[in-house]
């Protein structure tokens, strides 16, 4: 409840605005943007320093890109080389003047990411008893427990947002 941004390296690096209208926010909705180009800036010309110029690219929700990224932040970052996401993530430390801003990590696979963006999309297999070929489109991750619980005959997660697969189910 004392800062303006909140920098979030959990599912990729991303700053967030800590607008009042999240609990404990201190920063005017009508001040988001401003206060999103302020730390985009100052990452920025940070990154510049020890990753080199146009290494690590900043966008908004709802751009276009091609590294998977986006979600709840206000500004994501990637590192980059010739439009190529590197395997390398920003530090959530604050650094002294001669430590890198980024660190280098081995490949990662995560779930983040919004599913209701079609090159987001991953290939879902089911094989084995109780399951059938079946070709069909528009299949989420979130649909994976419903189908198995469905499968099983046990009633699906209480939480769960997907929904069954029957196409895949064979008739009992």
């Amino acid at each position: 409840s004392k800062t303006q941004a909140v920098f979030s390296p959990c599912a990729g690096d991303f700053v967030t605005i800590n607008t009042t209208d999240r609990r404990g926010g201190i920063v005017a909705t009508e001040d988001r943007d401003a206060w999103a180009r302020l730390a985009e800036r100052a990452i920025l010309t940070a990154a510049s320093k020890s990753l080199g110029e146009n290494t690590l690219v900043a966008f908004r929700p709802g751009e276009t890109r091609d590294f998977g990224l986006g979600g709840e932040g206000d500004v994501w970052f990637a590192a980059t080389s010739d439009g190529v996401r590197l395997n390398a993530r920003l530090s959530p430390d604050l650094p002294d003047s001669e430590a890198p801003l980024a660190r280098a990590i081995a490949p990662e696979g995560h779930h983040s990411g919004d599913p209701r963006i079609p090159r987001l999309r991953g290939l879902m297999v089911f094989a084995g008893p109780g399951f059938r070929r079946a070709s069909v489109s528009d299949v989420r991750h979130v649909d994976f427990a419903p189908t198995v619980a469905a499968w099983l005959g046990i009633d699906p997660p209480k939480d769960a947002v997907g929904r069954v697969l029957r196409e895949f189910l064979e008739e009992p």
